[in-house]
């Protein structure tokens, strides 16, 4: 892990952060009967460009800033979609 902390004082430095937002979907399709097939996953998939971020927590390297999670769903499917925003800090 990266620290973005002076080893003799207790003053953080200036640290080049970047939090970049991340998704997954998964997507099962629904049979009749109540049951989940046909699955698939996007895996963990970067959206969008990276997002300076230089607040506190910002020396945590390769941590998740913030999560969420939500499902949709239709006749056919059920979509289960997960955001996470990651630190990359330099």
């Amino acid at each position: 892990m990266k620290s973005c902390i002076y080893a003799d004082s207790e003053e953080p430095k200036k640290c080049n952060c970047m939090v970049q937002e991340y998704e997954r979907t998964v997507t099962l399709k629904n049979d009749h009967d109540g049951t989940y097939t046909d699955y698939s996953d996007t895996a963990w998939v970067a959206k969008g460009d990276p997002q300076k971020d230089n607040t506190v927590e910002c020396f945590r390297n390769g941590t998740q800033k913030s999560k969420e999670f939500f499902s949709s769903y239709d006749s056919q499917y059920r979509w289960d979609v997960s955001r996470q925003w990651m630190y990359d800090c330099k």
